[in-house]
Order: C-alpha cells, then structure tokens, then sequence
C-alpha cells in the first residue's frame, strides 16, 4: 500500500503512525535501534504491505493492465488505491483529508525523534505542499507514474501507464473499495494480537474499530 493508506490505517495512535511512516525509510531487522512502540509501527507496516501483495483482490488489480505492463502494475496498483482511498476518504475516516495531512505531518514532525534524511523530507514536503490534498485527483496519478518512471534504474512503462489507469479505472475502484475493508479488518486483528507491544489504551483500540465500522457502514 502507499502513504495515504498507511497514515490511515495508524493514525489513531502516534507511535503507530511515525513507526509506520518510517516503514518506508528502514529496512532490514529491527534491533532496538527505535524505541519499541515504534518499532512495533515498522512492523505493522511490513505486515500491511505483507498481506496486501498477497490478496486475491489485489493481484487481480495487478494482473487488469496489459501485458506490458505486468511488471510495473503493483507499483500501479498502490498509486491508484490512494487515489481511491482519497476519492472515497468520507467512506473511511470523520475528518477532511485537509485537516487529516495537517494533523499527520504535525504528529510525524513533532514526535521528538531524528527522521532519516529521506523520511524528513518527505515528511516536510507533504507538510509544506498539504500533498495529501492532492491524492484524489488523475494528476496526482499522472504524476506519480512520471516521477517513478525516472526513478526506476530499469526500463519501465510507467511513463505511458497513465492510459492503462484511464482505461480500467472502473474496474480498479471496485477491486479497491472491495479489498480496503478486508485490509481494515487485517489491521484491527494485528493490534489486537500485538496490543502488548506497544502502550495502546482502550479509547484508541475503540478508534480503530470505529473506523472499521465506519466502513462498514457505508456499504
């Protein structure tokens, strides 16, 4: 899943939601270099993205865009399930994306902790630029696919994948608005096995399980 999706699924906690965010910076084996509910949002992280790559819904999405394209479409598939998610933000969480980019760069920012170099600007890029803002729209895709071409040390199509996203765009969104509630449900399980990680009080539980019931809701 990319960052929109992630910040969602941790927000409720913060530990969980700078450890989650820094998901996508550190790699390898946790040694006890961040403190451990942190540590325990690194993991959560790894697991989100674990149980993604291998759902059926998710490697349906993945196998829509033609052939040429088969290689790349994973990176495809996690661009356009924010785009999604952001499309269909009032499905998932009580406030508006503006206020929910402010509240997690402030929280990710003022935790306390030295980001890796990478995680900072980012973090402050999507501060400065209220990015997140940005997610529900086709030139947040357009643009993510060119960025990511060029950054790719490999030959890619993803510089003319944009047309593949226009062409199964239906189809995508009800792969996405099917899988997400199975990925919420994911996360409410993983927190409650791994509650004894990290100091996550009951309200904040009930905050998870609300979101999850939100989306229920709405179906």
């Amino acid at each position: 899943m990319n960052h929109l999706a992630h910040f969602l699924l941790s927000a409720h906690e913060p530990a969980l939601l700078v450890g989650g965010f820094l998901g996508d910076f550190v790699k390898g084996r946790l040694n006890g270099h961040y403190p451990r509910d942190l540590e325990t949002g690194i993991r959560l992280h790894r697991a989100i993205d674990a149980f993604t790559d291998k759902h059926p819904i998710v490697r349906r999405s993945c196998l829509r865009p033609e052939s040429e394209f088969r290689r790349v479409a994973p990176i495809m598939t996690d661009i356009v399930y924010d785009y999604f998610l952001a499309r269909h933000w009032h499905r998932f969480h009580d406030n508006s994306l503006e206020q929910f980019n402010f509240d997690v760069a402030e929280t990710i920012l003022n935790y306390g902790i030295d980001l890796p170099d990478g995680a900072r600007r980012f973090i402050t890029h999507l501060a400065e630029n209220r990015s997140l803002e940005n997610y529900g729209t086709k030139t947040f895709v357009q643009r993510s696919f060119t960025h990511l071409n060029k950054r790719l040390t490999r030959a890619n199509p993803l510089d003319v994948a944009f047309e593949q996203f226009e062409k199964l765009e239906s189809e995508l969104e009800q792969d996405f608005l099917a899988y997400f509630p199975e990925l919420q449900d994911f996360t409410l399980t993983w927190l409650r096995e791994n509650q004894s990680s990290y100091e996550l009080s009951t309200a904040e539980l009930s905050t998870a399980e609300q979101q999850t019931s939100r989306t229920t809701d709405h179906q």
